[in-house]
């Protein structure tokens, strides 16, 4: 049976609550909780654009929504959305691009679609999958589908 995750931020409650910030939802695209965001601005509102693009190198990773699930599309005219600030040894899920090794420690950097992808030669790295082996639950299956959510430690 596949675990599903459904919380982004998956640390205490105590001081290591993560900072939040709220923009306005585009109006168009796919913007699930676990992917990884810079501000930009449209029309003069601040809003999002996903990946890490350009000078812009501090990146936030959409939450979920107070009331929905981690699956839910935040887009939308008129609508808000919540994003988690990272810091370093913070633990989130964030969503990963298909066919990475789900194994403990691998070191990941950000696509242009704000997907998680294997980190390789000169890439930054941004977070590691944090799935112990003596993890439960553990992270199934082993090797990632497209948008899957996954466990990351913040680098």
């Amino acid at each position: 049976m596949a675990v599903k995750w459904n919380k982004i931020y998956r640390g205490g409650v105590h001081r290591t609550t993560p900072e939040t910030r709220e923009v306005n939802a585009p109006t168009t695209g796919t913007f699930l909780p676990g992917t990884a965001v810079t501000i930009t601005s449209a029309a003069g509102d601040m809003t999002v654009q996903k990946g890490i693009t350009g000078v812009r190198d501090f990146w936030y990773l959409i939450g979920e929504q107070l009331h929905g699930s981690v699956d839910d599309n935040q887009v939308g005219g008129g609508s808000s959305m919540r994003l988690y600030t990272p810091r370093s040894a913070d633990l989130m899920a964030g969503r990963l691009v298909a066919g990475v090794a789900i194994a403990d420690d691998v070191p990941l950097t950000i696509n242009a679609d704000g997907r998680f992808a294997l980190a390789v030669t000169d890439d930054p790295i941004h977070a590691y999958i944090d799935d112990p082996a003596n993890a439960f639950p553990g992270t199934t299956p082993t090797t990632s589908t497209l948008d899957q959510l996954v466990p990351i430690k913040i680098r």
